[in-house]
């Protein structure tokens, strides 16, 4: 059991928890089946959550690139997210993500498609846009990214190196988005940026 900002409980469902219904009135339960990356005990993972949860989510329209175990955009949907759209181009990513939205019960805002964000054919953009995987991958998509992004929209951005950080902040400071927080963590970097379109 990991808790995140005494907002989130990550709870594997092999645990046995004997107080259930009491912590539910206390928190938001996110159930993950450990699979592909990102079970909640990864500090990139982590600290993505711990971002989130200071976010406003509302109605927010979301998507994941690069879900992993679809933790990010489970705990989206628990935060108050109208509509997620998870990512990945991993089978199993795609299938542990699959079993987790049924074990949380969120088939009904939360899709899942085996792609790539540049063949995503869902129209339209987000208002907040996670995405968890290498920097190396970041570097090469942040026009994708923009692209999808509405204006005052946010980033939230993990799994950067140290040395690939100022790049990517630089990549995105370029395209009128302001950096909000820049998290060094044991080996890697979070990144929280808000995109401001220039008039």
């Amino acid at each position: 059991m990991i808790n995140i900002k005494d907002t989130i409980l990550v709870v594997s469902p092999e645990e046995k928890l004997e107080d259930l219904e009491e912590l539910k009135s206390k928190y938001k339960i996110l159930w993950i089946k450990k699979g592909a990356f990102g079970s909640g005990e990864h500090e990139t993972t982590r600290s993505c959550l711990e971002v989130m949860c200071e976010l406003d989510f509302k109605n927010k329209n979301v998507l994941d690139i690069g879900c992993g175990t679809g933790i990010l955009g489970i705990a989206s949907v628990l935060l108050g997210a109208r509509e997620v759209i998870a990512i990945d181009i991993a089978k199993e990513a795609i299938e542990t993500t699959m079993v987790n939205i049924k074990i949380n019960g969120v088939e009904d805002k939360l899709r899942v498609y085996p792609v790539p964000i540049e063949a995503l054919k869902e129209s339209g953009k987000f208002d907040i846009i996670l995405a968890n995987i290498y920097g190396d991958v970041i570097k090469r998509i942040v026009t994708h990214i923009d692209s999808r992004t509405v204006d005052r929209g946010f980033v939230l951005l993990s799994g950067i190196t140290y040395d690939q950080n100022f790049e990517i902040i630089h990549s995105f400071k370029k395209l009128g988005y302001q950096l909000i927080k820049n998290l060094y963590l044991e080996e890697y970097t979070t990144v929280l940026l808000q995109k401001h379109t220039p008039y």
